[in-house]
């Protein structure tokens, strides 16, 4: 007989992992609603060849009194119409991963007029990291969920 403390306690535990399967999947719908633009890119669209003009740096004092520093690449391309334009990267990195000079590629929407840096990264970085958080809030609460279930 289960008795009534241990019922308590697992009707609380399975409330737990139900909540935090519910939070990792709103963690997933949020990083895909707010990288969904970036995330259709590739199919939408124009790839043009761009130089990187410029690394821009910036430092950041953490707790230890240490510093870390940053790196993210400026970029000249050329637009369909013909219009140079020029970008910073969104994306900053602790290693230098573009040189000054350097020939990469852009995806340039000419509907919104937005360029970003054609790599996996850029692309494909800030959800990877939301939906992975998510997916893995998710699976803690499963396993809460399976085991208040099974009285584990």
């Amino acid at each position: 007989m289960i008795r009534p403390d241990d019922r308590h306690r697992r009707a609380r535990e399975a409330r737990v992992g139900a909540y935090l399967i519910a939070a990792g999947i709103a963690i997933v719908a949020a990083a895909w609603l707010w990288q969904r633009d970036r995330l259709a890119m590739p199919a939408t669209a124009v790839r043009l060849p761009a130089e990187v003009v410029d690394i821009a740096r910036k430092s950041q004092e953490i707790a230890d009194r240490s510093e870390e520093r940053w790196h993210a690449p400026r970029v000249r391309f050329t637009r369909p119409d013909g219009t140079v334009q020029t970008f910073l990267s969104e994306v900053w990195t602790h290693a230098e991963i573009y040189r000054e000079g350097e020939r990469i590629h852009v995806l340039f929407d000419a509907a919104s007029g937005r360029a970003i840096v054609d790599s996996p990264g850029s692309l494909y970085g800030a959800f990877t990291l939301l939906a992975g958080c998510g997916v893995l809030v998710g699976v803690y609460g499963a396993v809460r969920l399976a085991r208040a279930r099974t009285g584990g």
